[in-house]
Order: C-alpha cells, then sequence, then structure tokens
C-alpha cells in the first residue's frame, strides 16, 4: 500500500475522498495528512488529517485529528499505524478527535484497536444562518460603537501589530497557526475591530471556508462586558448581509469563555451536533535517542574524543 502525503500542492488531486474544507487545512501551518492508496488503485481507501496544537505548556504537544477515513480494515490498521509512527516523530504527548458521528463502523473500530477512547457528544460548534444572527443581534442593543470599524481600513502594519499584541496575550481563538496566516485569510470586508485611544480594544475575525460557510476564528474584547461583544458582532453581520446571502451559514465555535457566554446569550436553545470525541496518550520515550541514521557511530566516538 502506497502512503502519499498530503501537501498543498497535491491535497486537491483528493476532493473526491476529502470534503474540500478539509483539504483547505493542508495549506496551514501546523496541519498534517496523508492518505493510502491500494497497488493497482488510483482514488484512497484511507486517509487521515490532523492538526498540531500547543498544550497546557510550551513541551506539551497535542494533535487534533481533524478526519479520519477507512473503506476497509486493511487499510483503516495502515492508516492507524501510519498515524502513530507521525505523532511519535512530532513528539505529540496525546492525540484526540471530534469526528461527526456519522463516521463507519470501520473507523470507529480502528479508533478502538489504536486505544483511542469514544464518546458520543455534543459538538462544541453550532451552526447559525446570517438571517438567525441578524435577528437575534437586533433584539440586543440598539446602539453602535462608532469606532468599531471593517478589518479592510487597517493598514498592513496595523493589523500585524493587532495579531501579535493578540498571539503575546494568548488570544488567538480557534487559529493555533494565527501568527502565520496571511492576512488575506480572513473576510476584511466583514471582519471588524473596535479600536479606542488608537488601541484594539475588540476584535471579531472571520473565514469564508471554500464550502461558503463563514467560519469565526477569533472573538476578543479587553473587558468580560458582554455588550462590546455583541456590539462587534452586529457590525459584523451587518457588513455580512451586505455581501452574502442570508441563508449563509456561520460555524461558531464555543471554545472558550466569550463564545460561550456570547452563544447563551444569542442562542440559547443552539444545540451542536453529535458527534464522537475520543482521545488517547501516545507512548513517547523516556529519554530521546541520538538518530544514528545519519553518521557512523564509532565515528562520531572518535570525533567527540578529541574535544
Amino acid at each position: 500500500m502506497q502512503i502519499t502525503g498530503l501537501t498543498k500542492e497535491n491535497v486537491y488531486d483528493y476532493l473526491d475522498f476529502l470534503p474540500v474544507d478539509i483539504a483547505e487545512c493542508i495549506e496551514r501551518e501546523f496541519t498534517c495528512g496523508f492518505v493510502c492508496v491500494k497497488e493497482g488503485e488510483d482514488a484512497p481507501s484511507a486517509g487521515i488529517v490532523w492538526e498540531l496544537k500547543q498544550g497546557d505548556d510550551e513541551l506539551d504537544i497535542k494533535s487534533h485529528i481533524l478526519f479520519m477515513k477507512a473503506l476497509d480494515e486493511e487499510s483503516a490498521n495502515v492508516l492507524m499505524d501510519e498515524y502513530t509512527e507521525s505523532a511519535l516523530l512530532a513528539e505529540c504527548g496525546s492525540s484526540y478527535y471530534s469526528l461527526p458521528n456519522t463516521l463507519g463502523g470501520v473507523e470507529i473500530n480502528a479508533l478502538k484497536k489504536a486505544g483511542f477512547s469514544l464518546e458520543e457528544k455534543e459538538s462544541s460548534v453550532i451552526s447559525v444562518s446570517l438571517s438567525e444572527i441578524i435577528k437575534r443581534l437586533l433584539k440586543h442593543g440598539d446602539g453602535q460603537y462608532d469606532n468599531i470599524k471593517p478589518l479592510s481600513q487597517a493598514e498592513d502594519r496595523f493589523f500585524s501589530s493587532m495579531i501579535a499584541e493578540l498571539e503575546f496575550e494568548g488570544n488567538h481563538g480557534i487559529c493555533d497557526d494565527l501568527l502565520f496566516l496571511p492576512r488575506e485569510f480572513f473576510d476584511n470586508d466583514v471582519s471588524c475591530y473596535y479600536e479606542d485611544d488608537e488601541e484594539v480594544y475588540a476584535i471579531v475575525l472571520v473565514h469564508e471556508k471554500p464550502s461558503g460557510k463563514i467560519e469565526l476564528d477569533l472573538l476578543h474584547s479587553h473587558d468580560k462586558d458582554p455588550n462590546t461583544l455583541i456590539h462587534i458582532m452586529k457590525k459584523t453581520v451587518l457588513l455580512a448581509e451586505a455581501k452574502y446571502d442570508l441563508s449563509t451559514e456561520f460555524l461558531i465555535d464555543r471554545h472558550d469563555e466569550r463564545s460561550l457566554s456570547l452563544c447563551q446569550i444569542l442562542f440559547p436553545k443552539k444545540t451542536g451536533e453529535k458527534v464522537y470525541e475520543g482521545m488517547r496518550k501516545e507512548q513517547l520515550p523516556e529519554s530521546k535517542e541520538i538518530d544514528t541514521r545519519f553518521y557512523n557511530e564509532e565515528e562520531w566516538d572518535e570525533d567527540f574524543e578529541e574535544y
């Protein structure tokens, strides 16, 4: 079976196998993946895509599996074996996933066999139409801050400064690779920032995915007053209304206190889809061994003795 690593040059050759939104992820800094192709066949029989994320400290690396698919048990076993090797090479301490509950029996059995836990839970992501967001926001407060501007009005230097400050403060929304994303990744016509005394007080960054869905990538303010977020979100969706169809889906990940609080205020009855979630600890070696593939051990010892 041939293992082919996914790259930004080849990933779109596999759109019959990969969802287009997953394919786009391969272009990002910390996202990896590969497909398995059986001898004599052209189409993949298995594939996986994951994102490397920082854990609780700088030395803690986690792997977030974004996509997994296998057509048969043999392919699934090869897939998980290769993934395990990749996770070890990346020195991941743990791997976890949140995948649609439409996952097939082949994938579920492969995850269990590979040591992953498995539970059915509610996704942290909710999907809301643009028309519904507008309707909800107009019920919460009449005023708007005058200094809320679309990202398109920010100079490149100002944008870079905003991103650097957010990253320094540990505020990167759902984008661990925020520092590496080009400005054009975000919808500059819809994303907004609230400037107060030449400082950014709040910011909303959104991104149009290839599927046409709008993803809320970052929602941040320097205070915990929900009205600040409501006002900047109101500006964001009004700008979106001028650009997108009212049926356009907005994806909001309730991953932190601010996004969860906002969703509880605006969409208290909205729930996420059912997903399968699970994790496993990776078996990292207790000490790192020197990789001897690229030199002769005896020659290395002789060189060392010279010093």
